[in-house]
């Protein structure tokens, strides 16, 4: 049954699992128990970072601290001082999407990525801060045997959303987390801009933040336009519009053009290391 084979757990065998179609390949889902318990350390670090002291007070009895009141010592003799006492911490007001390279140069880090997810969503999903998934990448498109035009290719078809923009836990994206896997020709990140763009523009929270698992070569173009081009404008357009873009590099990569894509990058070629570095990249937005 689908809830042995995958770990969904009891009741969610029922749910239909998607997959992702594209030109002779799918993107299956798989069993991420391991994973999930891999990479749960790490998803409690970052879960930490994504929380925010709350500066709310209340007052409390207190036996000699805070400020006294008569009142307060007729009700308690024993406390007749009211002292202010932190509430504790809460989620940030943020919203996150991510965006993965699944094209095929990413097959060296395909392990890197799957463990990165899952941290990123257990984490996210522990302190109910909205969260989304999607991968960007195709091989070449054809209808019948003739091409695609390039002006005919859509978000629908070269983005693929594993886990929608939500604060609740959505079980199938784990097993569509493990199955991730690097194979595609083409990046087509502006793309995956595109419909980041659309899902986090209409959020209300106060920080709304793209995280992009990328290696740094966008390779697809035409005569007109390419990739690289039109990822780098939109980029700069999506901080203007209140979407923090933050890049993720993971393993070996092309470092200069990364830099060059993403004026705030993850440097985190050990996973290990990405609950503390990202952690410290998001509480530095504020």
């Amino acid at each position: 049954p689908a809830d042995i084979a995958l770990g969904l757990g009891g009741g969610v065998g029922e749910i239909e699992l998607p997959r992702l179609p594209a030109k002779d390949h799918t993107l299956d889902p798989v069993s991420y128990l391991d994973l999930e318990e891999r990479v749960r350390p790490q998803a409690a670090c970052l879960a930490e970072a994504l929380k925010e002291p709350r500066p709310e007070q209340r007052l409390a009895p207190h036996e000699y601290r805070g400020r006294y009141s008569f009142r307060q010592e007729l009700r308690t003799p024993d406390t007749p001082h009211l002292a202010a006492q932190e509430i504790g911490c809460a989620a940030r007001s943020l919203a996150l999407y991510v965006l993965v390279d699944r094209s095929g140069s990413m097959e060296r880090f395909e392990q890197a990525v799957r463990e990165a997810l899952m941290t990123i969503y257990l984490a996210a999903v522990q302190v109910a801060i909205p969260l989304g998934i999607a991968y960007f990448g195709e091989d070449d498109f054809f209808i019948g045997d003739l091409p695609i035009p390039a002006e005919q290719i859509t978000v629908e078809q070269t983005v693929s959303e594993i886990a929608p923009l939500s604060a609740g836990n959505y079980e199938p994206a784990k097993a569509l987390i493990a199955g991730y896997s690097g194979w595609s020709c083409e990046e087509y990140l502006d793309w995956g801009l595109r419909k980041a763009e659309i899902e986090l523009r209409s959020r209300p929270e106060r920080l709304k933040v793209l995280l992009i698992t990328h290696d740094g070569d966008p390779v697809f173009h035409t005569r007109r336009v390419s990739d690289w081009d039109l990822s780098l404008a939109h980029l700069r357009s999506l901080e203007r519009a209140g979407v923090i873009p933050i890049g993720i590099h993971l393993g070996e990569g092309n470092l200069e053009k990364l830099h060059k894509l993403f004026t705030r990058l993850v440097n985190c070629p050990d996973g290990q290391a990405l609950p503390v570095k990202l952690g410290e990249m998001l509480c530095s937005l504020g």
